[in-house]
């Protein structure tokens, strides 16, 4: 049983390096991706998402994950990365 007071646990949700999304070790297009998240969000309302971009990808890309979780409702966060 879930505690009301711990924050449920984040969506990861990547764009790799190829310029994948990555949802749920599955390679998805972004249409995939809102519908995987609405279902989603049907059961966990309350839930967010993170995004993490790996390498080197135009802002664009990122831009247009996020535009798409927020559509659905879902609040979405970027994942930093410590600079090495």
């Amino acid at each position: 049983e879930a505690h009301v007071d711990e924050a449920p646990e984040p969506l990861m949700i990547s764009l790799n390096s190829e310029g994948n999304i990555v949802f749920q070790k599955q390679v998805v297009s972004l249409e995939a991706l809102a519908q995987k998240l609405e279902f989603i969000r049907e059961t966990r309302p309350e839930v967010d998402a993170v995004i993490r971009a790996e390498g080197e990808r135009p802002y664009k890309d990122v831009i247009e994950i996020m535009r798409t979780v927020r559509k659905v409702g879902i609040g979405v966060k970027l994942a930093t990365q410590p600079e090495t």
